[in-house]
């Protein structure tokens, strides 16, 4: 599957931005080993209006700020995005265990909590937020969810005929010491990158293949990278 990578962006709880995850990849660090950083008081977040804001999660403050930021870029350059997909393993699985705690306690569930620990109220709040009318869809396919996204994203490019699709996809943590989940893998923590996706053109076409840089070829083999999670997509192109 080939796409026109028109820009994408990176925040997590170890690097606040696409570059500084780059510098610590050049650096040959270990991700897992970088230090936890607040990200609290980024932009990224705080453009987030508070009363939607309070509502998110770590990952999904990450994952709604980050589509956000993306759209207002769009609007800057007067392109229209047709399209958002929403995608994540975890989703509000951290939200969900914090519920069935709760219950097991018998204590009362709080109505805003229970409402957003579906798995498409991030993408909901997004669209809220920016009074987005177009097309989202959030899709969850256990290791395959950033892959699901992207085969999403090319049959709404090139079968649909849409001309801009926006993908964040985001992870969170999920473990919690009076429930274990099983079978669940740690995706670097708390993370979410965007793209903003087209169909290739003659432009993308003289650039180089498998580049994060803007408007760059993305030639994604969907057998080969099927299971990567985020962090190691990114480390991929």
């Amino acid at each position: 599957m080939d796409f026109k990578l028109v820009r994408v962006s990176f925040i997590s709880d170890k690097a606040n931005n696409l570059h500084q995850f780059k510098q610590h990849k050049r650096n040959g660090s270990n991700y897992n080993q970088l230090e936890i950083i607040d990200n609290s008081q980024d932009k990224i977040i705080k453009d987030i209006p508070m009363m939607l804001r309070r509502r998110l999660t770590p990952s999904t403050k990450y994952c709604v700020g980050l589509a956000i930021d993306m759209l207002n870029h769009c609007v800057l350059n007067k392109q229209v995005v047709d399209k958002i997909i929403f995608s994540s393993f975890s989703g509000e699985a951290s939200r969900c265990v914090n519920l069935l705690s709760e219950m097991v306690l018998d204590k009362g569930l709080s109505p805003m909590e229970f409402s957003a620990s579906v798995h498409n109220s991030s993408v909901g709040v997004c669209s809220i937020a920016q009074k987005f009318h177009g097309e989202t869809t959030a899709i969850s396919a256990e290791k395959g969810s950033l892959t699901a996204a992207l085969v999403e994203a090319y049959a709404s490019l090139y079968g649909q005929g849409l001309n801009r699709v926006l993908v964040v996809a985001y992870e969170g943590m999920v473990d919690n010491p009076k429930m274990k989940i099983p079978n669940v893998e740690q995706f670097y923590g708390n993370h979410a990158f965007s793209m903003l996706l087209e169909k290739v053109d003659d432009e993308c076409k003289s650039l180089s293949v498998n580049s994060i840089e803007d408007n760059s070829l993305l030639s994604f083999d969907v057998e080969k990278c099927s299971k990567f999670n985020s962090v190691e997509f990114l480390s991929w192109i």
